[in-house]
């Protein structure tokens, strides 16, 4: 069973004050989270990318840096990603 955590110890600096980043832990509440959402960043592209293209996502008549770009500019915190200590599993636009 999975359960969300919100953790508050985080740098105030690090994330909008109306953003929250989630972690998903086993119900055995260790500090070992198996996904953490957060808002991406312009460091993400790459990794983003890389995953649309593994997904099959990508396409030739849409560059991917160019829908990244127009969803950031719109709506700078409806592009999630859900990360584990493997790397980027998810991504979400909101």
């Amino acid at each position: 069973m999975l359960e969300v955590n919100r953790r508050k110890n985080l740098p105030q600096d690090s994330i909008p004050a109306q953003v929250s980043i989630i972690f998903l832990t086993t119900s055995s509440g260790t500090n070992d989270p198996h996904l953490i959402i957060k808002i991406y960043e312009e460091k993400d592209a790459e990794s983003l990318i890389e995953l649309w293209n593994i997904c099959g996502l990508v396409v030739p008549w849409n560059d991917p840096e160019h829908d990244i770009k127009r969803k950031i500019d719109l709506h700078p915190y409806d592009l999630l990603l859900g990360w584990s200590r493997d790397g980027l599993l998810a991504s979400v636009i909101v």
